[in-house]
């Protein structure tokens, strides 16, 4: 259980918070900054200046006007280039087997200090493409997301012999919503269209053809559909793992059944953020 609770982080924050958050996907391509070939602007070349000998010039021709010279027009200062207005020079992408460290140098100072076990994972596009692929079903890459653990131990409540999730339970989850939440979603989508060539790369080496966009909004359209319960959740035990004793939620997606013992408060925390972070996408 420890290990699924690694997909909430990742399909929420942005599904592109690498590891904790893969946040990447698909999108158009980014327009170009400089324009095509034959669409700049062509510069006339200036006509050359003949220089005609005085003597050459009919002195009948030569005109003296009474009125003294015109002063020369004031020299305007240059103007100086709109910094808001500049190029900036397209981002060159590194191919996706040697992405890593690109990766970590966006992400670190965006998820600080609490961010850096999770940064340090070999592959971490490939991590991610797999967590919007599995998330887009309400599935949980568990293998792939073993190294990140959760404090404490799942722990139920009694009461006339019912068992409940323990508040303490949900209380482990807090710190991975924190920081899986931290980014802030204009940021975030910032950051997914940036990655998003990569990740592109990274699906297609998982044999997989669909588009990027479509699963990370899929998958944050998982999280959004998880019930957010009020009140302790029964559980039971029938062998080693508990198991929800409601059918009902027995029966939801492994995702949504990983968020829903995470508790009501992180669930509401991971789906505001899924919310704006939707808004955010669909403004770019």
């Amino acid at each position: 259980m420890n290990r699924m609770a690694w997909i909430v982080a990742a399909a929420v924050a942005g599904v592109a918070i690498v590891v904790v958050a893969y946040l990447l996907w698909d999108g158009d391509a980014a327009e170009p900054t400089t324009p095509p070939p034959g669409l700049e602007a062509e510069t006339p070349e200036p006509e050359p200046i003949v220089s005609v000998p005085a003597s050459d010039v009919p002195a009948t021709e030569k005109v003296v006007s009474a009125d003294p010279a015109p002063e020369p027009p004031a020299t305007k200062p240059p103007v100086q280039p709109d910094p808001a207005g500049a190029v900036t020079a397209p981002v060159v992408l590194p191919v996706l087997a040697a992405s890593d460290a690109f990766v970590r140098e966006r992400l670190a100072p965006e998820l600080g200090a609490e961010g850096d076990a999770w940064l340090d994972e070999a592959d971490l596009v490939l991590r991610a493409a797999a967590v919007i692929a599995n998330g887009r079903d309400g599935n949980v890459p568990r293998r792939l997301l073993g190294f990140v653990t959760v404090p404490g131990k799942f722990a139920v409540d009694r009461a006339d012999d019912i068992a409940v999730i323990a508040p303490e339970t949900h209380a482990r989850f807090d710190a991975i919503v924190q920081t899986a939440t931290s980014i802030p979603p204009a940021r975030a989508a910032e950051l997914l269209v940036l990655f998003e060539p990569l990740l592109g790369d990274a699906l297609r080496a998982l044999a997989s053809g669909e588009s990027p966009r479509r699963l990370l909004l899929a998958t944050l359209d998982e999280v959004l559909r998880t019930p957010v319960t009020e009140g302790p959740i029964a559980v039971e035990q029938p062998k080693v793992l508990y198991r929800f004793a409601d059918p009902t939620l027995e029966g939801r997606s492994p995702l949504q059944k990983q968020l829903l013992r995470m508790g009501p408060a992180n669930v509401r925390a991971l789906q505001a953020y899924s919310r704006e972070l939707r808004r955010e996408l669909a403004a770019l």
